[in-house]
């Protein structure tokens, strides 16, 4: 009897849609892990480019360029599959309840920044909006202290990745999802095309 109801709550987690960007169905699942076990060799960088955004601004993508990684359900089962084909695990469903059920209810995306002075993301407040709907920002991750880059001016000196949560109910799977952030009067913007990406 036990079996059976852990079964069907790993059923109704794998196929909730209200709190997925996509929903999330065992055909789903197993094309994430095969997508994590087969690029598990691919640099980070690479591995995530389906779900980047660049900065609407920006002149030139390159390691200098603001940047944004939605991460989606797939994105996330994908990644578990990939650090543990590392680890020479196998993925499994228990492992896909568990990744799911952490982010449920909530859009999870993860921003790179650059700037010149080492305190340049202190104040920074985000807002993600979809056709005029605001969805509430529930918690924001900033580092204690921003990165010294190699690099010397022009290009900036100093970067942060921050991590911003919001509530995802009422979002459209099929829409623009805009991530908007705001800091001493400077507007950085990222666009992510939902029915673009997995």
């Amino acid at each position: 009897m036990r079996q059976f109801f852990v079964s069907l709550l790993i059923l109704c987690l794998l196929t909730n849609t209200a709190a997925a960007l996509a929903p999330m169905n065992g055909a789903a699942i197993r094309e994430a892990h095969q997508y994590g076990k087969q690029h598990n060799r691919t640099v980070l960088s690479d591995f995530l480019i389906p779900w980047i955004s660049y900065e609407e601004k920006v002149t030139a993508i390159n390691d200098a360029a603001d940047r944004a990684y939605l991460y989606t359900p797939f994105l996330l089962l994908a990644l578990d599959a990939r650090e543990k084909t590392l680890q020479g695990k196998a993925p499994g469903s228990w492992a896909a309840e568990k990744v799911l059920t952490e982010y449920t209810g909530f859009v999870v995306i993860s921003v790179i920044l650059y700037g010149d002075s080492p305190d340049f993301v202190k104040g920074t407040e985000a807002a993600l909006t979809q056709d005029g709907r605001i969805f509430r920002l529930y918690h924001a991750t900033f580092p204690g202290k921003t990165v010294r880059t190699a690099w010397t001016k022009p290009r900036p000196l100093y970067s942060a990745q921050c991590y911003f949560y919001f509530y995802d109910q009422g979002l459209d799977n099929k829409k623009t999802l805009l991530l908007n952030l705001t800091n001493k009067g400077q507007q950085r913007k990222f666009y992510f095309d939902l029915e673009k990406i997995k």
